[in-house]
């Protein structure tokens, strides 16, 4: 069941410590519209190795961008962001790509602004296409399976991590599919 609700971006970071703080193992997710706070699921989940964090299938196409981010406690001591996408129709725009411990960031080029994929494996589409920010963004429109691209980064288990990205679907039907998974 998916829970919306609209408040500050204050209030939701509020939100998020106060369930971490009752529920420490857990892992709480959320997608952000300019006016609207959309959490999956309206509880929270249990985190496993391997665990996916976000699973669309036929989301709602446009040129919008969506935050989607969670509070995670990291497993292992590298941990690897894995996004694998699909959009049949169209094209699939990912941006600023962010895992910070505390004010560190731990991954290199999550906007994609080096031009390249560089610290980045898998498929490579980066584009100047529809940018969340800055110049770069990934921008995917494979057919037929889904492409995947990762990071992979060191951390230490136990640490509390916000995980960030913005995302943004150019179709909509059965061939549009996105898949974001954290592992150790």
């Amino acid at each position: 069941m998916t829970t919306s609700t609209t408040m500050t971006s204050n209030k939701n970071l509020l939100f998020f410590f106060k369930l971490i703080s009752i529920f420490p193992a857990f892992v709480i997710a959320s997608i952000t519209s300019s006016t609207t706070t959309y959490l999956y699921p309206s509880g929270v989940a249990l985190l496993t190795a391997d665990a996916s964090l976000l699973n669309i299938s036929s989301p709602s196409s446009g040129s919008s961008y969506f935050n989607v981010s969670w509070l995670y406690y990291a497993q292992g001591y590298n941990e690897t962001i894995t996004f694998a996408i699909q959009n049949n129709p169209s094209w699939t725009q990912i941006d600023d790509v962010s895992v910070l411990y505390g004010t560190e960031e731990l991954l290199c080029n999550g906007g994609f602004e080096n031009g390249s994929m560089i610290c980045w494996e898998g498929a490579n589409h980066l584009s100047a296409s529809n940018p969340h920010s800055g110049t770069y963004c990934y921008n995917d429109g494979v057919v037929g399976s889904p492409d995947y691209v990762w990071q992979t980064f060191s951390t230490i288990p136990g640490a509390l991590l916000y995980i960030s990205f913005w995302i943004a679907w150019g179709g909509a039907g059965n061939g549009v599919y996105t898949n974001v998974t954290i592992s150790p």
